[in-house]
C-alpha cells in the first residue's frame, strides 16, 4: 500500500482510479455491503494482490466510502450523488 506523500506511477493512479469506481459501482445497488460480499461483488479475487484494500481504503480516505462496525461498508453519498460523480468523472 501506498502512503499519501508517495507518488505512484501514472498507470497505477488510473488503474487505482478505475478500482475505486468499480468498488463504487457494485456497492451501488446496495448501499451497504460485507467487506466479502462487496469483494466478490467486485471481483477483487481477479485483482492484483492488495489492490482490494487499497481501493477500499482510498475510497474512505477521500469520503467516498464509509467504513462501518463489523466488516460492512456504505456508501457515503446517495445513489444520486454516486452516479452524478461517475458521470462528471467521463468528462
Amino acid at each position: 500500500m501506498h502512503t499519501d506523500g508517495e507518488k505512484l506511477p501514472e498507470r497505477d493512479v488510473a488503474l487505482l482510479e478505475a478500482e475505486v469506481r468499480r468498488v463504487l459501482h457494485a456497492l451501488a445497488p446496495y448501499g451497504v455491503l460485507r467487506e466479502d460480499a462487496l469483494a466478490k461483488a467486485c471481483r477483487a479475487r481477479r485483482w492484483r494482490a492488495g489492490q482490494f484494500e487499497t481501493a477500499l481504503d482510498t475510497a474512505v480516505r477521500r469520503g467516498r466510502l464509509r467504513r462501518l462496525p463489523f466488516g460492512f461498508y456504505a456508501s457515503a453519498s446517495t445513489p444520486d450523488d454516486t452516479e452524478r460523480q461517475t458521470s462528471d468523472e467521463r468528462r
